[in-house]
């Protein structure tokens, strides 16, 4: 058993592999904004440096890349809970890290412009769909069938980037459509997760809202998808930012009706209620950048602002705080947060913040650097604190 801990749950190798990549991605990226904003050049392989300084690489790596380590590692951890299923065997799990891995290589050594790194890319959510499929319709768990559907969804958009990578609407549609589907899954897990959580903590059990908010949370960001993939102008000028409002407004509803000033007192629980409402901060900035009313001088800026305020909504703040409580509950070790983390989870907020304004009202590059770096950063506090955990066994065993 101590032999392959490292191997025995899904969590293990693709936290790992998520904080790893991470921390890489976050750091050239950080170069890469720094040297183009000074002149100062890229200093990397040729090849490497061509593909890095795309956008288009940094958009797939964070969403297909890290999103889909974070939802295979949280996915083949609580389906085996849920259900009492063994999901993988330790090979078959470190062959589809293997996967994930050789997808995230090739494109960066072969570039964006084949297929090959793609196919591998959108190869992984299918499987892992796949593999957690079968033990939740023997379940009969029909709530949980939104998590496949979400890996389903990613793949095909996964194949829909590379399609239409090169198409002359691709950065206002197809590059970040695959946001939605990773906040979908925020949402539906928050509307889950945050009045459990913070009913055990203050001794309440009225918090949970129903069936209804699951629907809206687990189905509104899918809506807002197809919107915004629809060529239909009104679609997108005026269904999605309409859609995006009253999402944020259910969403502004159930944190009201969690909301306790005792949250404060427990880190673990109060990230989670940051950030969904960072994340639903980025819908919200969204709306208003899709909306007609808005200046079309600022338009473009303002939906940049939004993709990331979504993406490190998700990536930064709530799916941290997740892979957090995560790997604490299930190696045997207490609900707390290591004080470093803590100040690493008011870091990343911060850089919420530096990075939203950044790019929406259009500052110094250096500041995008900034921000990079410093999310690199918050990345290797939480590999240095939480690694140990995950290659070692459960402390309780």
């Amino acid at each position: 058993m101590n032999r392959f801990a490292f191997l025995s749950v899904g969590f293990r190798p693709w936290f790992i592999s998520l904080l790893v990549a991470g921390l890489c991605l976050f750091g050239v990226w950080g170069w890469v904004w720094f040297a183009l904003g000074t002149g100062r050049g890229l200093g990397l392989p040729l090849a490497i440096g061509t593909v890095v300084s795309d956008w288009r690489w940094h958009a797939h790596e964070m969403i297909f890349g890290l999103g889909v380590a974070l939802l295979s590692g949280f996915l083949l951890t609580a389906v085996r809970n849920w259900t009492g299923v063994r999901l993988l065997s330790s090979r078959a799990l470190l062959a589809m890290v293997a996967l994930w891995w050789s997808a995230r290589l090739l494109l960066l050594l072969s570039g964006m412009s084949g297929w090959a790194g793609f196919t591998l890319s959108a190869a992984v959510p299918l499987w892992v769909a796949i593999v957690i499929l079968r033990p939740i319709l023997q379940a009969r768990q029909w709530r949980n069938l939104i998590f496949p559907v979400v890996l389903i969804t990613l793949s095909l958009l996964d194949c829909l980037f590379r399609a239409e990578m090169h198409a002359s609407d691709f950065r206002s549609g197809v590059a970040w459509a695959g946001l939605w589907p990773l906040v979908a899954v925020v949402l539906f897990m928050a509307q889950r997760v945050i009045p459990s959580f913070t009913g055990n903590f203050i001794g309440r059990r009225d918090l949970d809202l129903g069936q209804p908010l699951a629907i809206v949370f687990g189905g509104g960001p899918f809506l807002l998808l197809l919107l915004g993939l629809l060529p239909f102008f009104v679609a997108r000028t005026v269904l999605l930012p309409l859609g995006a409002v009253m999402l944020v407004l259910f969403g502004a509803h159930a944190l009201g009706h969690w909301w306790d000033r005792r949250v404060l007192r427990e880190p673990m629980l109060a990230v989670l209620f940051v950030g969904f409402l960072l994340v639903l901060s980025g819908v919200l900035i969204l709306a208003i950048a899709q909306s007609p009313t808005l200046p079309v001088a600022w338009r473009a800026q303002w939906v940049d602002g939004g993709i990331h305020a979504l993406g490190l909504g998700v990536m930064g703040v709530f799916g941290p705080g997740m892979m957090l409580r995560v790997s604490a509950g299930h190696t045997g070790r207490a609900i707390r947060m290591p004080r470093v983390l803590r100040a690493a989870f008011i870091v990343a907020v911060l850089l919420w913040g530096v990075r939203t304004a950044t790019l929406g009202i259009g500052l110094h590059p250096g500041w995008l650097a900034l921000s990079a770096w410093g999310m690199a950063g918050v990345y290797l506090a939480l590999l240095l604190s939480i690694g140990p955990w995950l290659v070692r066994p459960r402390v309780d065993e």
